[in-house]
């Protein structure tokens, strides 16, 4: 039997909810003229940004617009960091920068902002203490070690209670499978899409921030400082069960394969992105609505139009609910309405409309109403739409990445966490 790890190694200790990631503090010039004492950071509030403050200006700033911070950063030299200038006692935002040397990098370590625990995992020992807390997946080369932090349980209940959003939750490791070194690019790349994975399972952003580059003797030879896209940490729906890591190992190893082709990288990209900024909390339910029609509007046109099935004359003949119907068939999902989305259901069932019907019905209304009010007039008829189309729209992509496992319904509300079960094409 083998004994537990030791969890990856960081720069950047995990601090409780909300702490911010300190990058720099020390002395620094502005546009060239020096300034005194700088503190840089990765602000935790209201989403992740890059901040600056000067300790003690040695003079007013008149200009406020965008310059450069210049300081020696104890790894990797002089570093010129675009920043903007918000206050001329000296301080602002950053729209971030890559920070030394970009290539012959042998692994990247990043810090996962706002992943909930991956179960099963492997056992971690630091400190006397053991915990289940390593995930692995490999993809198209490449391999992800994901560490969580030892104390996740009690720092997710601390930010409930402090009504905190963000936190660093694991620490990460990317590296090539045969040890090969690569450049900041590349690590760039791959590491988006890593985060674009993680993000379409959970519907909502999560964060690889502050990814580090070191060479093969270990010494750190690049940094990236940027404002990563990260969402809250609750309030989403999401098709994963955080209980099924073997599911989400073979679904990422398959959205990779799919992201770093040359031929799918663009498609693979814009129709997860479409789930999930259609899945934001933020999103109101007729902008879910269209925005989950329009993915699927993408997708239908790639599948049956690009792919060479269907001349174009063909496919504008199909309305839009009969596209949708093609790809569902294929898939195996029904096209049925469900009774758990009662609005819809009644709908459906006094015009005589299927899912695709009705979502499109719907859709159509909000567009092109005749009437403004009528969608209205079935309490919850909009956001039982959108729920059905993201379901759609999850159900369709991970049937083109070849998914097998085991999936979350949106629906009834207040289901159980874990309620999962298997993808519709995996029962024929």
């Amino acid at each position: 039997m083998l004994s537990d790890a030791e969890p990856l190694q960081s720069a950047i200790v995990p601090g409780p909810p909300g702490d911010d990631i300190e990058l720099f503090v020390g002395e620094a010039r502005l546009d060239g003229e020096p300034l005194g004492a700088v503190r840089v950071w990765v602000s935790m509030r209201r989403g992740l940004k890059i901040r600056w403050k000067a300790a003690a200006p040695h003079r007013q700033i008149v200009r406020l617009d965008r310059t450069t911070l210049t300081f020696e950063h104890p790894s990797l030299g002089t570093v010129d960091l675009p920043v903007d200038i918000n206050h001329s006692d000296g301080w602002g935002t950053s729209p971030g920068s890559d920070l030394g040397p970009l290539a012959d990098i042998s692994r990247v370590t990043c810090h996962w902002v706002n992943l909930p625990l991956i179960l099963p995992a492997d056992g971690l020992q630091s400190g006397g203490a053991s915990w289940s807390g390593r995930w692995e997946a490999e993809a198209s080369g490449w391999c992800m070690t994901i560490d969580s932090r030892r104390d996740h349980a009690e720092v997710t209940k601390q930010a409930n209670e402090l009504d905190e959003q963000f936190m660093v939750t694991h620490v990460g490791e990317l590296r090539q499978t045969d040890g090969s070194t690569f450049d900041a690019g590349r690590a760039s790349d791959v590491l988006f899409g890593w985060q674009l994975a993680l993000s379409f399972a959970l519907g909502r952003w999560v964060a690889p921030a502050v990814p580090t580059g070191f060479d093969r003797e270990g010494h750190e030879v690049w940094q990236q400082w940027a404002p990563w896209r990260c969402d809250n940490l609750r309030g989403y729906e999401s098709w994963w069960d955080t209980h099924t890591g073997d599911d989400l190992r073979s679904f990422v190893s398959s959205f990779l394969g799919a992201y770093l082709n040359a031929d799918r990288h663009d498609e693979i990209r814009l129709a997860a992105i479409h789930v999930i900024v259609a899945n934001h909390a933020g999103t109101t339910a007729e902008g879910k609505v269209m925005l989950a029609q329009a993915g699927l509007e993408y997708l239908s046109w790639i599948r049956l139009v690009l792919s060479g099935r269907m001349t174009r004359t063909e496919y504008k003949s199909l309305d839009t609910a009969d596209r949708l119907r093609t790809l569902l068939s294929e898939a195996s999902v029904s096209a049925a309405v469900p009774d758990d989305l009662p609005g819809l259901f009644d709908l459906a069932t006094e015009r005589q409309l299927d899912g695709p019907g009705a979502a499109t019905w719907v859709r159509n209304r909000l567009v092109h109403p005749k009437d403004p009010g009528e969608p209205y007039r079935i309490e919850g008829l909009v956001w039982q739409t959108a729920q059905l189309l993201l379901e759609y729209s999850e159900l369709l992509l991970l049937h083109d990445l070849g998914y097998t496992g085991r999936f979350i319904r949106r629906y009834p509300p207040g289901r159980w966490a874990h309620s999962s079960e298997p993808v519709p094409w995996a029962l024929d």
